[in-house]
């Protein structure tokens, strides 16, 4: 089976995408399916939402910007990381600096499609599904991240702008499909951190009322239990706590992705 590759995006903080991409990676995998998540945000939350330290050993950083000879440059048996508590999930982790200096070499169409030929097209043949979770800002890595991408998924928060930020981002898709060789879909938005709120039901309204949106149902609440549990147990909240309220709307929304053939 080739892997399904689906980069979850918004380019506004806060929204919820990490939250969403390591909960959804996790639920997978504990489907069974072999999953990768990629952390393409230099901040390293989703390494450090797995219980790995960005600040050790190889990273992203030197698959797609590998060090100068003497020194070998790693494999991607090398840098990629088997969760310690997930059996079926392996991580390919995020550093900082080196990230942030790694971007600055991925110019052109050789960057833009360098997920694609340095990740992706080798490891295809060994994971069900390859996540990738994105910086929340435009930048190289975003569009790398999207160009490697079978499917784009924007990521809405609670507020204008984050809702602000997935329009951002889906425009973005729909710029890149112009020179994909591949197409790109946005099945649908997901909707996270939602509030009861009344700039939540400005947002909720201007979704419902553009035609070109289809949100994936349901919305995933806002949790504080969420953000505490990759604390206490270096684990995603849907593997931690799978009776949780939280963790049955990530298994409802992955429910969805499965019918709808993701």
């Amino acid at each position: 089976m080739t892997a399904k590759t689906i980069t979850f995006g918004s380019l506004k903080g806060g929204a919820g995408k990490t939250k969403v991409s390591t909960n959804v990676a996790a639920e997978l995998s504990l489907r069974g399916h072999k999953v990768l998540i990629i952390d393409a945000d230099p901040q390293g939350t989703t390494t450090e939402d797995f219980g790995l330290d960005p600040a050790q050993g190889f990273s992203l950083a030197e698959i797609l910007n590998p060090p100068f000879p003497p020194t070998p440059a790693p494999t991607l048996e090398q840098v990629i990381i088997p969760s310690p508590d997930l059996e079926n999930l392996h991580v390919l982790p995020a550093s900082y600096q080196e990230l942030e200096a790694a971007e600055k070499t991925l110019t052109g169409a050789a960057g833009d499609f360098a997920f694609f030929k340095k990740i992706i097209k080798p490891l295809a043949d060994s994971y069900d599904y390859i996540i990738i979770d994105t910086p929340p800002r435009l930048g190289e890595l975003t569009r790398a991240a999207i160009f490697a991408a079978d499917y784009a998924v924007p990521v809405a928060g609670p507020t204008s702008t984050t809702f602000s930020g997935a329009l951002s981002f889906a425009s973005q898709v729909i710029s890149c499909n112009e020179d994909s060789p591949k197409p790109i879909t946005i099945p649908f938005w997901v909707v996270a951190n939602w509030v009861d709120g009344a700039e939540w039901r400005e947002v909720a309204a201007a979704i419902a009322e553009d035609d070109e949106i289809t949100a994936l149902e349901p919305a995933l609440p806002a949790s504080k239990q969420a953000s505490s549990a990759v604390l206490e147990y270096q684990v995603p909240v849907v593997a931690a706590a799978p009776k949780a309220p939280f963790s049955k709307k990530v298994k409802a929304l992955v429910d969805e992705m499965v019918t709808a053939g993701i």
